[in-house]
């Protein structure tokens, strides 16, 4: 009797957990290779970084793998943006790198240098769209500095 008593107090203990998915409820953190604010895209299918530099007026933005190890290229001319609460666009450019052969319309790496963005220390940046491996993901949100990792 006590065995099945067992098997459904955990049954209904099962039944209430949360499912993998949204948040970081899984038990794992990964680290942004960077520095910057870590956001999942999907169940850690991919991952978005970005890095700000508030002094020179630069943001970069990170596409990596589902381990935040390794980066992702993508096809994009660019990645179109919002800051926010500001509001104003931002448009992210591929950065090429010989050292890893990446180059406009083959990159991991997009960047913008705006004067708006000087002395932004905390904000949200908003990804109007991206397509990682396939996947696509529109509106994901990245609070700069801490991300949600």
């Amino acid at each position: 009797m006590r065995g099945i008593l067992l098997v459904a107090l955990l049954a209904a203990c099962a039944k209430d957990a949360p499912e993998g998915g949204g948040g970081h409820d899984h038990g794992h953190v990964h680290a942004a290779p960077h520095g910057g604010a870590l956001v999942a895209l999907g169940d850690e299918f991919a991952h978005l970084e970005a890095v700000a530099d508030a002094a020179a007026g630069r943001l970069t933005l990170y596409v990596l793998d589902g381990h935040a190890q390794k980066g992702v290229r993508l096809p994009d001319a660019s990645l179109r943006c919002t800051v926010r609460p500001a509001g104003f666009p931002l448009e992210l450019l591929p950065v090429a790198r010989a050292t890893t052969g990446e180059t406009a319309g083959d990159a991991s790496e997009f960047s913008a240098t705006d004067p708006r963005l000087e002395g932004l220390e905390r904000f949200t940046l908003v990804v109007e769209r991206v397509a990682v491996k396939g996947r696509e993901f529109s509106g994901v949100e990245i609070p700069v500095p801490e991300g949600d990792h």
